[in-house]
């Protein structure tokens, strides 16, 4: 097989793993030109496998870690040597590998990513929303980080400091870690026994972090839920308010077909907030989603405020 052939299979496989994984994203970003759809979808594939190696982890933790620093290695080789044989074997690699220096995605954040999984690998509790902050940028911030080259206008990203807009993607993606977070409270607890709530926000609420894992041990319905764990969720939403805001300053400076699907599922994610508040808090017994009457409600909402910035 050419290498033509083996990097255009490879660009295939990874926009099957994204298909695979998250149907939302591969339609945020499907109606993008196809070079760049093909490139968010080989740095999808990379996050998925570095994020699968920590959440379905089954071996020795030493293992797992070893496992990560080989990729975090094989990232600073990119283009200067080969891979170790088994990632040139992941069929999503050599796009992967083309995607990074063909765009320039961000090495730092590659790295930033794979530090992300390691402290989850070792999770301890956060002291303070700042530390949380800091978890969120690079399991998440980094992420948008690696997509700005696929995503960004071509004035922008001809701009010799491209740390303005690196940094609105860093906030966005940080602003849906938030989210995550927000929506998988008791699912985190219960499978996990993680509590991504930072102590001192839990404090100022009357809240510990064995309370919250008692709870959602015990909860059955958002009748269990006591008012003031509403206060923590809402003090913890306006953090993820703040960092999505980011990005209705900054539109101008995405590509034009990327604009709408940035936008729509940045809201549409941001309204996974709206459903667990709307059910009286209650992300400790059950998972909630936007129904696909609102997504396409969003979706709409989106197109006008586009239109009404001529964007």
């Amino acid at each position: 097989m050419s290498s033509a052939s083996i990097l255009t299979a490879s660009y295939l496989a990874a926009e099957q793993v994204m298909k695979a994984h998250s149907k939302s994203f591969y339609q945020a970003f499907s109606a993008i030109p196809p070079h760049r759809f093909q490139g968010v979808a080989a740095v999808y594939a990379f996050c998925r496998y570095v994020d699968d190696l920590v959440d379905e982890a089954s071996g020795p933790t030493s293992a797992i870690l070893a496992e990560l620093d080989l990729v975090a290695a094989a990232i600073d080789q990119l283009g200067q040597a080969a891979p170790p044989e088994r990632l040139s074997q992941l069929a999503w690699w050599p796009a992967f590998q083309h995607t990074v220096l063909t765009f320039g995605v961000s090495g730092q954040a590659l790295l930033e990513q794979i530090q992300g999984q390691k402290s989850d690998l070792t999770f301890r509790d956060f002291d303070s929303l700042e530390d949380l902050e800091g978890y969120c940028r690079q399991v998440a911030g980094s992420v948008g980080a690696m997509l700005w080259p696929m995503l960004g206008h071509e004035e922008a990203l001809a701009a010799v400091d491209q740390t303005p807009y690196l940094e609105v993607c860093y906030q966005l993606g940080v602003g849906m870690q938030l989210t995550n977070i927000l929506r998988d409270v008791g699912e985190d607890a219960r499978q996990r026994r993680r509590v991504y709530l930072p102590k001192d926000i839990l404090g100022q609420f009357g809240w510990t972090t064995d309370q919250i894992l008692t709870l959602a041990n015990q909860a059955t319905s958002w009748r269990d839920i006591p008012a003031s764990f509403g206060q923590v969720w809402e003090a913890m939403s306006k953090v993820s308010s703040r960092y999505y805001q980011t990005l209705d300053h900054h539109l101008a400076a995405f590509h034009t077909s990327c604009r709408l699907g940035l936008l729509a599922a940045a809201r549409i994610y941001h309204a996974i907030e709206d459903q667990v508040r709307g059910d009286h808090y209650n992300c400790l017994t059950k998972r909630h989603y936007t129904s696909p009457l609102k997504r396409l409600a969003i979706v709409n909402e989106a197109k006008q405020e586009l239109k009404r910035q001529n964007l």
